[in-house]
């Protein structure tokens, strides 16, 4: 289990950070030319939001316990004395992590270790915050360099059309040859092709499919699923958040099917089929069905066949 998974690998301590496994799921290009500005860092790739919230940290040289607003971006995990502060009290570079140890005897606890020998005692609400908060950090460090996004971003743009094939290697030449100017105006030509009316999911569905993807215990899914469902029935979303429920959906059932955690519970699909009929309803996209109906998720044997997107709905079960 990872560190992002419940049992035993979320009780093993001094995992190191090169054995972290890559995070599942893939924003897309929308996430490289996100334009939202983040509340503290300012706009742009390097510097978004990634997670924000309370934690409550160990003192360095006096040993008692305060809570701190956390904030993590691409580069750096930084705590601040509350959410209106602007400057940070102190902010862990995320290159200089050098492992990241659970503390199986508190619940909620964990360590973050640095090459720099400053190590830093953290205490979540619980382990399920605790896991979250581990697999943000995980698939922050993970995360490929702004370099590798553009040249993957290129590629999508030339497979759907966007730009054409010369067009993609004159932006690609641009990339790799490592001048300053020349990945500005690469990064240019990708923002003309970058349609700006591109539909963006309202910020309470965005976190919560990030709390979706991030969670795996069955009653941390039932929550987040629960929550989804009113959300998506009272929100306009796009068409993108109905495929991404569906994919972090499929890699939990994958998920559960491997490790046998039995995170994909009858109630975990079930609420599941909740709230893609509500996302439906909401949409006017035919008539929703529910867990047991024809069109929704069917099965829920660990024998199942993963799911699959389109026509009636996704269809599987663990």
């Amino acid at each position: 289990g990872g560190l992002g998974s419940d049992g035993g690998g979320a009780a093993a301590a001094g995992v190191a950070v090169a054995t972290m496994a890559t995070a599942a799921g893939d924003a897309g290009c929308f996430s490289v030319f996100n334009r939202r500005d983040s509340k503290r860092g300012g706009a742009g790739f390097d510097d978004s939001e990634l997670k924000r919230g309370y934690l409550v940290k160990q003192g360095h040289f006096v040993r008692n316990w305060k809570r701190r607003s956390f904030l993590l971006t691409r580069h750096s995990l930084a705590y601040y004395e509350d959410d209106a502060a602007a400057e940070p009290k102190g902010v862990i570079n995320l290159r200089d992590i050098a492992a990241i140890n659970v503390n199986a005897g508190r619940r909620g606890s964990f360590e973050i270790k640095t090459v720099t020998g400053k190590d830093f005692v953290i205490l979540a609400r619980n382990d399920d915050e605790k896991d979250e908060w581990i697999t943000a950090i995980q698939r922050a460090l993970m995360k490929p360099s702004k370099l590798a996004s553009l040249l993957r971003c290129a590629g999508e743009f030339e497979k759907d059309g966007k730009i054409s094939r010369a067009q993609k290697e004159i932006i690609k030449d641009k990339l790799v040859s490592g001048e300053a100017s020349e990945l500005a105006e690469a990064e240019a030509l990708l923002l003309e092709a970058y349609p700006p009316d591109t539909p963006e999911a309202p910020e309470a569905v965005e976190l919560l499919l990030q709390q979706f993807a991030s969670v795996s215990r069955a009653p941390s899914l039932l929550n987040v699923l629960n929550r989804l469902i009113i959300v998506l029935g009272n929100l306009p979303a796009p068409e993108s958040v109905r495929r991404r429920l569906a994919n972090i959906a499929e890699r939990h059932m994958v998920a559960s099917r491997s490790r046998n955690d039995g995170r994909w519970s009858d109630a975990v699909a079930a609420a599941f089929d909740a709230a893609m009929a509500a996302y439906d309803r909401h949409q006017g996209i035919g008539a929703a069905s529910g867990a047991g109906g024809g069109g929704g998720v069917g099965g829920r044997t660990a024998a199942s066949s993963p799911i699959t997107i389109g026509g009636g709905g996704a269809h599987g079960r663990t």
